[in-house]
């Protein structure tokens, strides 16, 4: 407690020997509230209202930021996917290709038309 609110309160505080003290007041809130063992407290609720205004925003504003940040990283992901899938389909597709072009195959057994590869028949028509 501290001095300015006992002399608001024209309190006087004896202390005698030992641990007893005795209090001697005109102001009655403050002998009962010291007789009940609590003080009435003056909020300030403009500061309450601002604090807490202030942290309900601060964890909106992370809230949104965090699903910001998730959206992108899923975006991301799905670009990166989506390269890496149309990578793989261009490899293979140049790899069967390939392979198309250096090997021997039927193209149609009926009309009787046949693949090469493609260094022998080049081989063949510079020979022709």
């Amino acid at each position: 407690m501290s001095a300015d609110h006992i002399e608001e309160s024209k309190t006087r505080v004896l202390q005698a020997a030992g641990e007893e003290v005795t209090l001697e007041t005109e102001d009655t809130l403050f002998a009962g509230a010291v007789t009940h063992g609590v003080n009435d407290d003056t909020m300030d609720y403009g500061k309450i209202f601002f604090w807490s205004g202030l942290g309900i925003v601060a964890v909106i504003v992370f809230v949104v930021a965090l699903m910001f940040f998730a959206q992108f990283s899923f975006t991301n992901a799905l670009r990166n996917a989506s390269e890496s899938s149309t990578y793989m389909e261009i490899t293979k597709l140049r790899a069967d290709q390939n392979e198309q072009l250096n090997s021997f195959g039927v193209v149609d057994l009926e009309d009787g038309v046949y693949h090469i590869p493609i260094d022998d028949a080049i081989e063949k028509i510079a020979v022709d």
